[in-house]
C-alpha cells in the first residue's frame, strides 16, 4: 500500500498494517482479568481430572489384583462355614476383605473430593462446587452400601445348640433371690410438737360444769404453720365438785395442709397415751350434730390414775386444716350424755386468730348454726332428791322414836 502526501512535505513509504490502542476502561480490564482466571481454572481442572483418572486407573489395577489374589488366600481354616449353610455364601473372612476393598474405594474418592472442594473454594467457582457436592453425595451412597453389615438369610435355628444355650444363659435375667437386696429408704420422721413457753390464747370456752374446775392450758407448734391448743379441765377433790365432768379438748390448726384422717380408735389410743391413759373398751362411733357440723362420737372407758372413767370420745376434722378432738367424761352417778357434750362444744369461741382469715370466717359461719342449750340437762349442777340419779336422802327420825 502506497501513501501520498497530497502536496504536503512528507515521506513516502509502505503501510504494513494499522495499530489499535488497547481499551483501558474498567469494564474492559475486568473482562480481560476474568478471561485469564477462567483459563487458569480450566488448566487446573484439567490437571485435577487427569490426576483423578490416573489414580482411578491405578486403583482399578490394585482392586483387580486384590480380587485375583482373594481365592488363593481362602483356606479351610480362614473361611468359617457353619454346618447347614450354603457353601456359596461368603464367610466372615470374605466379608472382611470386601469391607477392606470398600474402604480403599472410599479413601480415593474422598481424596479426590477434598481436592475438588479446596480448589473450588479458592476460585469460588459455583459450577465446580456443585460438582463437588454431587461427588460427595455419590461418595456417601457408595460408602453406606459398602460399609453396611451383611445380613444372612439363614434362619437363626442354624446356630449350634451350644451357642444357643450360651446366649440363653447370658440373656436370662437373674432370679429374684439372686438379685442384691436394696436397702429400703427410711421413712421421714414426723416432726414433733414443740411447746410454747408463753402462749397467747386463741380460743375461749365458758360453761357451768367447768366453773370450779382446774384448767391446764398448753400450746405447741409444729413448724410455723401448725398450732395445737390443749385444754384439760379436772374437777377439784372436794365433795362439792366431785360430780363435775372431766374434759380434755385438743384443737389443732394446720394452715399449710390438711392432715389425713386416721381411724378413730387408733387416733385416740395415741392421744390417750400422751395423757397417761389407755382405752379399755370402745363402742362403734356415731354422729352427733353441733354448730361446727356432725361430730364423730363413741362411748369408751378410759383407764387413768384416778380409775376407770365413762367417757364420750369426739372428733371433728375439717378440710381447711382444723381438727377438734378430745373426751368428755362423767361420773358413776352422773354419766356423760351427748346433749351435754354438744352444748359444751357449742360454747367454744374464737378470741384472736391473727392473720388467719379462713379461721375467722369458719367460726363466724359456725356461730349461725348454734342452738340454744336452755333445755339441756347440765351435768355440773347440784343434784337434789328430785333427780332420779340422786341417792335417797336419809330418813329423819323423831325424838319419840329415839
Amino acid at each position: 500500500m502506497q501513501s501520498t502526501t497530497e502536496g504536503r512535505v512528507g515521506l513516502v513509504g509502505e503501510i504494513s498494517g494499522f495499530v489499535v490502542a488497547e481499551d483501558q476502561s474498567l469494564q474492559a480490564r475486568l473482562e480481560r482479568t476474568l478471561v485469564q482466571h477462567q483459563e487458569k481454572a480450566a488448566a487446573k481442572a484439567a490437571r485435577v481430572t487427569t490426576l483423578t483418572r490416573e489414580k482411578a486407573a491405578e486403583f482399578r489395577q490394585n482392586l483387580e489384583a486384590l480380587r485375583a489374589a482373594m481365592p488363593k488366600l481362602e483356606t479351610p481354616a480362614e473361611v468359617e462355614v457353619v454346618a447347614g449353610d450354603d457353601p456359596g455364601v461368603p464367610g466372615p473372612v470374605r466379608r472382611r476383605k470386601k469391607r477392606f476393598a470398600g474402604l480403599l474405594v472410599f479413601f480415593w474418592f474422598a481424596k479426590a473430593f477434598f481436592m475438588q472442594v479446596e480448589d473450588g473454594v479458592k476460585r469460588l467457582n459455583r459450577k465446580r462446587l456443585g460438582t463437588a457436592i454431587l461427588v460427595a453425595l455419590s461418595l456417601f451412597a457408595v460408602g453406606t452400601t459398602l460399609l453396611l453389615p451383611d445380613f444372612d438369610d439363614a434362619p437363626a435355628a442354624a446356630e449350634t445348640p451350644a451357642v444357643s444355650l450360651q446366649l440363653a444363659v447370658l440373656e436370662a435375667p437373674p432370679a429374684a433371690s439372686e438379685m442384691p437386696a436394696q436397702p429400703a429408704e427410711p421413712a421421714k420422721p414426723v416432726e414433733s410438737w414443740v411447746p410454747v413457753k408463753r402462749p397467747i390464747s386463741v380460743y375461749n370456752l365458758e360453761a357451768p360444769e367447768i366453773e370450779a374446775a382446774n384448767l391446764v392450758f398448753k400450746v405447741a407448734m409444729r413448724g410455723k404453720t401448725a398450732r395445737q391448743d390443749t385444754m384439760t379441765w379436772t374437777p377439784r377433790g372436794d365433795r362439792k365438785n366431785a360430780l363435775r365432768p372431766q374434759v380434755h379438748l385438743v384443737i389443732e390448726r394446720y394452715e399449710a395442709y390438711a392432715p389425713s384422717a386416721r381411724p378413730l380408735y387408733s387416733e385416740f389410743a395415741v392421744r390417750a397415751a400422751d395423757q397417761g391413759a389407755s382405752i379399755d373398751r370402745m363402742n362403734s362411733p356415731d354422729q352427733v350434730p353441733s354448730k361446727f357440723g356432725p361430730l364423730d362420737v363413741a362411748e369408751a372407758v378410759l383407764s387413768t390414775d384416778q380409775g376407770a372413767l365413762q367417757c364420750l370420745l369426739f372428733r371433728r376434722a375439717e378440710t381447711m386444716g382444723l381438727v377438734f378432738a378430745g373426751w368428755y367424761c362423767g361420773t358413776g352417778q352422773h354419766p356423760a350424755d351427748r346433749v351435754s357434750l354438744t352444748c359444751f362444744l357449742d360454747r367454744l369461741d374464737l378470741v384472736s386468730a391473727g392473720q388467719d382469715v379462713e379461721l375467722k370466717r369458719y367460726f363466724a359461719n359456725a356461730e349461725r348454726n348454734r342452738r340454744s342449750c336452755a333445755g339441756a340437762r347440765q351435768s355440773g349442777r347440784r343434784l337434789t332428791w328430785l333427780d332420779h340419779e340422786a341417792p335417797m336422802p336419809a330418813l329423819k327420825l323423831s325424838a319419840k322414836t329415839r
